[in-house]
């Protein structure tokens, strides 16, 4: 009997469709297995373990959500984008978005790490912009956009707000006039 081939490429697929349908409680390779109607060799013969497979299924989320680029945000432009791209990531994958930064087995801490360490240029071997701001500034300026942009996913997925892509940019550019004001 012929065993069926696994690409890595579905194997990330059947997790992300497992993350989405049951969060990252339910991420383990006999689920993972399962949801692609198989057994758990192919998954550990592209994985050496299942911490790969999420921090892979988390580089491809990266990209998803649109900071696939340079590790460095070089302007305030390209921060607005990345802003943009993470709060249309979650309005559009509201399931996804959850189990991402809230369920407790999740990997929350990771992305703001991830999402910090973007920030900071620190996960690039590229020195170009890393002294824009001192380190504690950064990281000041990181959490209040990260805090304005998942608050705006959340309220607009639950319906409480609506803004039109153009308020929404208004929003997140007056939100920097006022980072910028308070240095």
């Amino acid at each position: 009997m012929r065993h069926k081939v696994y690409t890595k490429e579905q194997i990330i697929k059947a997790a992300r469709e497992l993350v989405i349908e049951s969060g990252f409680e339910h991420f383990t390779a006999r689920n993972i297995a399962k949801k692609m109607g198989g057994s758990t060799q192919p998954i550990y013969m592209h994985f050496k373990s299942m911490k790969e497979l999420k921090l892979t299924l988390m580089d491809s989320l990266r990209q998803e959500i649109g900071v696939d680029r340079s590790p460095v945000v070089q302007n305030e432009q390209e921060l607005v984008a990345d802003l943009n791209g993470y709060i249309a990531f979650g309005q559009k994958n509201p399931q996804l978005f959850k189990a991402l930064f809230f369920d407790d087995s999740g990997l929350g801490e990771l992305v703001y790490q991830q999402s910090l360490a973007y920030c900071n240029g620190s996960d690039s071997q590229e020195e170009t912009n890393k002294e824009s701001f001192p380190a504690d500034q950064a990281k000041r300026h990181h959490d209040y956009l990260w805090s304005v942009a998942t608050g705006i996913t959340l309220l607009t997925n639950s319906g409480l707000i609506e803004l039109t892509d153009d308020a929404q940019q208004k929003l997140l550019n007056q939100f920097l006039n006022v980072l910028r004001l308070s240095e």
